[in-house]
């Protein structure tokens, strides 16, 4: 959301089970772990975070079911707002970060060991994907 937070849904009830503090400013990318895991958030705080699915205990907000909900398990700080990111290469090898000063930043998905950085763009990248094809 613009307030930095991230929503999860029980889609098949149609309910919002859970709202994460994930960002200090807007939530603008978002990419799901290439091992279903968990996803990855990037947002205008100059943060890429990390996070995997994890079950909620029983509560009354979500009804007294155990639920889905978010856990941090690292965090990479980025020298621009980040605007997108996304995994590819073969095996999701990498981890592409797209940021306001119209660079993409290239990762090592598993060390998040800096690859290679991607410019010449006018403008800033708003959308990426991957392929998995090598």
């Amino acid at each position: 959301t613009k307030t930095g937070v991230l929503q999860v849904f029980d889609l098949g009830a149609a309910v919002m089970v859970d709202e994460v503090a994930a960002h200090k400013a807007e939530v603008w990318g978002l990419a799901a772990l290439p091992d279903g895991s968990g996803l990855v958030s990037g947002g205008a705080d100059r943060q890429v975070r990390f996070w995997e699915y994890a079950v909620a205990q029983a509560d009354e907000k979500n009804g007294g079911a155990a639920s889905i909900t978010l856990r941090e398990t690292r965090a990479m700080a980025m020298s621009d707002d980040v605007l997108g990111v996304c995994f590819g290469g073969a095996e999701s090898k990498y981890l592409a970060v797209s940021l306001l000063d119209s660079t993409v930043k290239v990762f090592f998905a598993d060390s998040l060991k800096f690859f290679l950085s991607l410019y010449g763009h006018k403008l800033p990248v708003m959308c990426m994907d991957g392929s998995d094809d090598g």
